[in-house]
This record gives C-alpha cells, structure tokens and sequence, in this order.
C-alpha cells in the first residue's frame, strides 16, 4: 500500500512532467557527476564533494564530457542544456537584451549594406555539449550565425563543433595544430559561415578574441564552474571570477550586453560586478541593466511578449557596456592625454 509520501512524490512528479514536458522528452537523465550544480549551492556551504577539488581542471570536465560521448556510441555525443533550453525559455530573454545593444550612434542593428541587419558578434564561453547554443545558432531569425564558442575542455569542444554540424576536429586556443587535430572551419559545410568553436581558457582568453570586438556574450553556468573550482576558498574563487569577468567584459564592444545564466556564483558575479566594473559604484563603464536573482519579489523579468523569467532555473544578470566610455576617451584624446 503506498503512502501518503510517496503518493505526494508520485503527484509531484507527474505535475512536473506535465508543466515541462519538453525538458523531460529533451534532456534525458545525465550520470550524476556530470549534473548541473544545484541552484541553491553556494560557496560558503559547499557540498561534501571531494571531486569539487578538480572541477575547475580540464582532466575533470574532459571525463564528464567523455562519459556523455560514450553515452551516444561516440557518435553525434549527448546534449544537455544547463538551466534551461533555448526556444521558450532564454530566447525570450536573449532578443529582449539584442534590443538594448547600441553602436557608436546609438541606434541597434547595423546594416550589411544589402538592407538586411548585420547579426551581431556573439561569444558563448563554457559551450560544452549545450544544446541550447545549437538551438541559438539554428534559430529562424538568423541573428545568431556570427557565433564564437569556446570551452575549457577539448573533448567539450569536440562534442560542441559535432552538435553544432562541425568536423569534429579542435581548435586550438591559438589556432595552431599542436596535436595535428586542429583545422579552420574552412572545410566544414557552408551552413557553419560565421562559426567557430575552439579551446580557451575564460580567465586568460586568446589573441583571436579581440578587445571590442562582441555584441553580445552569452554565458550559461560557466562562472559557476570558475567560481566552484576555488574549491570554498572566498579569495580563490573571487580571483578567479574577476579573471573571468575581466576577460568578458573586455572583450565587448561599447553598448554591448553581457548576459550571464548563473546559479551557484549569482550572488558573486553581482557583487564583482558593482564593485568593479559598473558606473557609479565601482567606477566603471558598465551599467546593470537585468536581475534576476532574488526572484519574484524583486527580480522577476517579464518580457514584452508576456515570457517570465521564473521558467529559467538560475538567475539572469544582464549588464551592457556603455558609450560613455568612448566620449570620455574623445575627451582624453582632445586633451592630450592618451587613453589606456
């Protein structure tokens, strides 16, 4: 005879196959030591987990990807979304924000010179085996082909560049072909113009990542795999988040959006941000434009289609760069003194 508790259980898994029956379908069950850290970790009450000791290494996340290729037969390798997919649930969110970018006139969406908006320059850190990224770069509206990922893991980067409809060969962090694997995307099927996918480390990003040179970085529980892997030491984990933030926020253009999906380091990511980076507190050229975090009291983002931000299982911080930046180096060039 079942009990009042498992009967609850049962309801309440049914309940939530039927509210989201496209994650179930989607996103089958993944080995445990590769699931998404939950999203009530936080950094100073860490799960006894000794292999938090390693995730922030690339032998840790090369095995967790391994074990998801070998899931499919090392064929077209096993997709997951961290958080959330991508057509009803961070889409939404991720046009809202395109529609808060600017150029140096201020106005959003250059042209191509045909008529047609230029999509904007998109880097993705962390892609992994994210199904979500595809879905971005297959979307009908075409605004996301100009799209750069990247992943601290070769075998991540692997599964990526095969779920994405690349050879499955890695690019290097500077392109050469160190382990006689690496190769440009000039062979892939024209379908991937504008694509790239390649090994990189987010705290100390390579020469091909120009500084300005982004519209748009979409990050989705990668600063949480940064922030984890200082293994609860606060100093350690917070150098390396601004490592990472540093390295993001640089390479953005002007009136570009950073649009960070984070759970386990929401609470960091904000504090580095207002302390460091945006106007007005830390002095910086950024100014907070989404979040999420505390959830329905304060931070529930609902869009202008009516999509509400509690489908997403982490917060949404938004931050865009400002073109205040850009006048106050015209001043300095006026002045005489030469910019950094």
């Amino acid at each position: 005879m079942m009990t009042a508790a498992a009967a609850i259980a049962v309801a309440t898994t049914a309940a939530a196959s039927l509210a989201f029956p496209h994650r179930a379908a989607a996103f089958p069950p993944l080995p445990a030591r590769f699931a998404p850290p939950s999203p009530l970790l936080r950094a100073h009450n860490p799960p006894p987990n000794p292999r938090r000791r390693r995730f922030g290494t690339r032998t840790y996340w090369d095995e967790s990807y391994e074990l998801n290729d070998d899931d499919e037969g090392g064929g077209d390798g096993a997709v997951f979304s961290w958080y959330c997919g991508w057509h009803d649930e961070l889409r939404p969110f991720v046009m809202e924000a395109l529609d808060w970018t600017l150029t140096a006139e201020g106005a959003d969406g250059d042209s191509d010179g045909g008529g047609a908006p230029t999509p904007p320059a998109v880097l993705v850190p962390g892609v992994g085996n994210d199904g979500a990224i595809r879905d971005m770069y297959d979307d009908p509206s075409r605004r996301f082909r100009d799209l750069k990922c990247f992943d601290y893991a070769p075998k991540g980067v692997r599964l990526a560049r095969v779920m994405l409809g690349l050879s499955p060969s890695v690019m290097g962090e500077d392109g050469d072909d160190d382990d006689n694997t690496n190769k440009s995307n000039s062979n892939d099927d024209e379908l991937a113009e504008g694509l790239d996918v390649r090994v990189a480390d987010c705290t100390a990003l390579p020469a091909c990542y120009r500084p300005r040179s982004f519209d748009l970085v979409l990050e989705k529980g990668t600063l949480d795999a940064i922030y984890i892997s200082g293994e609860g030491d606060e100093g350690l984990a917070r150098k390396r988040l601004h490592l990472a933030l540093r390295e993001l926020t640089r390479v953005l253009r002007p009136g570009g959006v950073l649009f960070s999906v984070t759970a386990a380091a929401a609470e960091h990511v904000e504090r580095v941000m207002e302390e460091e980076f945006v106007a007005g507190s830390g002095g910086g050229y950024y100014e907070a434009m989404r979040n999420t975090r505390e959830g329905e009291a304060g931070g529930l983002w609902t869009t202008e289609e009516g999509y509400t931000s509690n489908n997403v299982d982490a917060a949404m911080l938004v931050y865009r760069r400002t073109l205040r930046e850009l006048e106050d180096q015209d001043e300095e060039i006026r002045s005489g003194v030469n910019p950094e």
